[in-house]
């Protein structure tokens, strides 16, 4: 097979996203094109979102916070909890639930089924500046 270029789904250093090369075959595994950012109480914010990927498909914006995934709440989880419940092989599907920025807690949130896409669809992204942890999802 050949290869492209995915963000790794691993380590972040204070100010600078890692991204690596990995093997595209049957069993590649994708992730939604995001990068999270967790809060101090506890919540997942997506801090940036990558073109052409599942999220930027669907039109979920910046700044929206992460509820659940497959129905699992987030909220408290670590990076990693959340990586393992976003990644999957490449055309399965994953549920996610978010509040989109700027709306009240008491109103309906919204659910998307989102498809992990292959890597050569998804661009990588720039550089991370905040010193919040982070993870690209």
């Amino acid at each position: 097979g050949d290869t492209r270029d995915v963000a790794t789904y691993s380590r972040y250093s204070e100010t600078q996203t890692q991204f690596a090369s990995v093997r595209v075959g049957q069993d590649e595994k994708a992730g939604l094109g995001c990068n999270l950012e967790k809060a101090a109480n506890g919540s997942h914010v997506l801090a940036a979102i990558k073109p052409g990927s599942a999220c930027c498909e669907h039109g979920i914006p910046i700044g929206s916070t992460l509820l659940s995934v497959d129905g699992v709440p987030v909220r408290g989880m670590t990076m990693d909890e959340v990586r393992q419940l976003t990644m999957g092989l490449v055309g399965t599907h994953v549920c996610i639930r978010f509040r989109p920025p700027g709306v009240h807690a008491e109103y309906p949130t919204v659910e998307k089924v989102l498809t992990r896409q292959p890597a050569s669809f998804v661009q990588a992204a720039g550089t991370a500046t905040s010193r919040a942890q982070k993870s690209c999802l």
